[in-house]
């Protein structure tokens, strides 16, 4: 108990020197400049994110239209073998990928 009193009394020496410093410190201008900092850091990720972001979605998309245009081709190409072959080419008939899905047939 009395080593706790010490304690609190340490704590409390100098409070109001303290609590000025600290009101000081929190209206300086080098503090509004640190946190000015750290918001317009902040403000800079994002927007560089969100440019990424977008960048990301271009390539994305442009590289989805080249999947599309790819499996589109190879559906066609198969289908027109199948065609020609009447189906007599079995390896044709397993590329499920090509294939309509169940729910879809």
């Amino acid at each position: 108990m009395l080593l706790e009193t010490h304690r609190v009394a340490l704590i409390n020496t100098g409070r109001e020197e303290k609590i000025e410093l600290l009101y000081a410190y929190l209206t300086s201008e080098n503090f509004s400049r640190k946190i000015r900092t750290v918001v317009d850091s902040f403000i800079a990720m994002k927007i560089q994110l969100d440019a990424e972001k977008r960048a990301m979605q271009k390539h994305w998309a442009s590289r989805e239209m080249q999947i599309n245009r790819v499996t589109e081709t190879m559906a066609t190409f198969v289908g027109e073998l199948q065609a020609i072959a009447q189906h007599e080419i079995s390896q044709l008939d397993s590329i499920k990928m090509l294939d309509f899905p169940e729910d879809e047939a």
